[in-house]
């Protein structure tokens, strides 16, 4: 019913002021009654000294794995050489001066999801802390081992005009309304239209959702679960904040009820 303990009584004070009642049934909790409102106060006290009980039990075991060298988390999907070789690709440049590879074809050439290529990236993703060095990526014979991604984007089919709402199909992208052509098609678009992508424009910000033909292609910030891996995709980070995320972001995570500290927890994991 609430976060914590002021959470709660500032909700039975609003109920207060409204003339309605709060009983709870399963507790006995009346607070017409003075017996009520003391028992509803030692319950809600009660609750949130558990719920801290358990939140520093869980910061100091991770505290404690850390230290003994082991860090918790998923196994990443990629290993050390292929996020170099992703980030190499990523970086390189046609005769053009545009990106010879997209985002879509890096991950289709290693068998994993967009998100998981953006969480790998370096500073042209968003991604590298103040003062680390770049690390120059040669390309020449690491490619020679991994399969060719389709270089010809003519073959891509082109985004549809946007539809009405009453007539899109139900995996269409709410973004540019692309519409998947095939199973495999429709699978990808499922597993990317799962991503959340938030937009920043100065103290505004914009969630949206994307397919493959409508991505941002700009820096990206990811944010993923300690424990899941799953969050949002943060553009228009302004620079110099460095790895801290603007505060519309903070609000929107916040809200959400996302734990950033020590670790960032979803709230699926935190709860």
């Amino acid at each position: 019913m609430a976060r914590s303990v002021r959470h709660l009584t500032e909700i039975a004070a609003l109920l207060a002021e409204r003339g309605i009642d709060l009983v709870v049934l399963k507790q006995g909790i009346d607070t017409t009654t003075v017996a009520g409102r003391f028992t509803f106060h030692v319950l809600a006290a009660m609750d949130e000294m558990l719920a801290d009980l358990i939140s520093e039990g869980t910061r100091e075991g991770l505290e404690s794995a850390r230290a003994r060298g082991r860090v918790g988390g998923r196994k990443p999907r990629l290993t050390a050489r292929q996020a170099e070789v992703a980030r190499g690709m990523y970086d390189e440049t046609g005769a053009d001066g545009r990106r010879k590879y997209t985002v879509a074809e890096i991950a289709e050439t290693f068998g994993v999801s967009r998100k998981t290529v953006y969480r790998h990236l370096e500073p042209s993703g968003g991604r590298r802390q103040p003062g680390k060095p770049t690390r120059p990526v040669t390309l020449t014979g690491l490619l020679a081992t991994l399969p060719d991604p389709a270089h010809d984007r003519a073959s891509e089919p082109a985004a549809r005009p946007r539809a009405p709402a009453a007539t899109r199909a139900p995996l269409a992208c709410p973004a540019c309304g692309r519409d998947p052509a095939t199973r495999g098609e429709a699978l990808q678009q499922r597993e990317d239209l799962a991503i959340v992508w938030l937009h920043l424009a100065g103290d505004h910000l914009t969630e949206a959702r994307h397919c493959v033909a409508c991505q941002p292609h700009g820096p990206v910030i990811d944010v993923g679960c300690s424990c899941c891996g799953n969050g949002p995709l943060i553009t228009g980070q302004p620079p110099e904040l460095g790895d801290q995320l603007a505060q519309p972001a903070l609000d929107w995570m916040h809200a959400r009820g996302w734990q950033l500290h020590p670790q960032p927890l979803c709230p699926d994991d935190h709860r």
